[in-house]
């Protein structure tokens, strides 16, 4: 997870957040699932959709992996809408997320409040670097992220940012970085050797690459 920059809001949310959020409420004041179904799809509007896509670099806000090569992304609600009908279409609420970071089993609807040691970690408003540590464990050969606070705790375990598969797939590009790392480092490498790993390492750090706050630690 990164700190992400948001852009200003698209202007189909400028000009109808408004009525879009009414309808929505007074969908769900009636019960109509239609009518409900109709409402949220507001916040799906392509314009909506890709600002966000721009805006996250393609990756999933939390996990960092890229989405759309493997399945759909999710527009998540970082206050559920179920919870926060109002944030709706709240710009500053919206985030690309992939199904499984967004799903049941992790976040889905679930908003943590301070006394159960929340919330989570907004990466639009907040740096997860104040909260998270994103290391690589020789011996368990996995790239794992830890937690500077009980904040960082908690988002951590709700979003699920160990969980084996990612762990996994994740755990084999943070290999090659460490390699590169320590290539960078070494003083009977070659200078042409040490500076192309240099650059290579540089490159995995920038924001559009996958997992790239591991490449961030490593290149301090």
């Amino acid at each position: 997870m990164i700190k992400l920059n948001r852009p200003e809001r698209p202007q189909c949310i400028k000009d109808n957040a408004f009525i879009w959020t009414e309808d929505y409420i007074a969908a769900k004041l009636t019960g109509d699932k239609d009518a409900i179904r109709l409402a949220e799809a507001k916040y799906r509007q392509k314009e909506i959709q890709k600002a966000l896509k721009k805006m996250h670099f393609g990756k999933c806000a939390f996990c960092e992996s890229y989405i759309d090569h493997v399945s759909y992304a999710h527009i998540e609600h970082f206050k559920p809408k179920k919870m926060f009908p109002r944030k709706l279409v709240q710009w500053s609420n919206l985030l690309w997320a992939c199904g499984v970071c967004n799903g049941k089993s992790y976040k889905g609807d679930k908003f943590p409040t301070a006394a159960e040691n929340g919330p989570l970690i907004n990466p639009s408003l907040e740096d997860p670097d104040d909260f998270l540590t994103f290391t690589y464990d020789a011996v368990a050969n996995a790239a794992v992220v830890g937690y500077k606070n009980l904040r960082g705790k908690t988002t951590r375990e709700t979003l699920g940012l160990n969980r084996p598969d990612l762990s996994k797939v994740r755990s084999v590009v943070v290999k090659k970085l460490v390699f590169l790392k320590t290539i960078a480092d070494a003083q009977d490498v070659p200078d042409h050797r040490r500076l192309e790993a240099a650059r290579l390492l540089r490159e995995a750090a920038s924001s559009i690459e996958h997992y790239s706050a591991f490449a961030i630690t490593l290149s301090r």
